[in-house]
């Protein structure tokens, strides 16, 4: 990656902090999918069908905000510090789930 200057620094960094938050995002929407696919799992026949219905919802609207999330990491590049892409990894999936 190329060094990164004053004068860019700034716009690197909202583009990272942009990053991180579209991480979480993707996150909190793969945990919705887990439970819309646990819903239309256990769901009766009769609501079987808008059960499966909102898991279909659940995994257009993850696709979407992976892409998203994809599209600024692409934008970032190869991250300066190591650290951060560590310390996102280790970040518990229930620590990413919105409040309640």
């Amino acid at each position: 990656m190329a060094a990164i200057t004053i004068k860019n620094r700034a716009g690197w960094r909202q583009t990272v902090d942009a990053a991180v938050d579209a991480y979480l995002d993707w996150r909190d929407d793969c945990l919705l999918v887990a439970a819309a696919y646990s819903a239309w799992a256990d769901a009766s026949r009769i609501d079987r069908a808008l059960r499966f219905d909102v898991y279909q919802r659940a995994l257009d609207r993850e696709e979407c905000t992976a892409n998203a999330y994809a599209e600024l990491i692409r934008s970032v590049g190869q991250p300066v510090d190591i650290d951060l892409a560590c310390q996102l990894v280790a970040i518990p999936i229930d620590a990413a789930a919105p409040a309640r």
